[in-house]
């Protein structure tokens, strides 16, 4: 059950996860500053956002983005060949 309710969530956490790297440059052409777009208080050239982004957003991506989907992927494939192998000996 547990694993079902991962594969609902994986979509909206990624696109949680992958919003922490889209900044965008506000201010005129002397000062401008690069800020995170769907929170401008946030400085995306600050020491803290790259912290929270290595942090935070890389292991949420590399989990839900590609360990999960890969680790069902094997399981499913394994299910599929223990089923195959199964009608085969009867």
């Amino acid at each position: 059950m547990f694993a079902i309710i991962l594969i609902f969530f994986c979509k909206d956490i990624t696109e949680n996860a992958l919003s922490l790297f889209q900044c965008v440059n506000v201010g005129d052409s002397e000062f401008q500053e690069n800020r995170l777009i769907h929170e401008y208080g946030i400085d995306c050239s600050n020491s803290e956002y790259r912290f929270w982004v290595y942090v935070l957003a890389y292991p949420l991506l590399f989990f839900f983005s590609f360990s999960l989907p890969i680790f069902y992927l094997g399981y499913l494939i394994k299910l599929f060949w223990q089923k195959k192998d199964s009608k085969i000996k009867y």
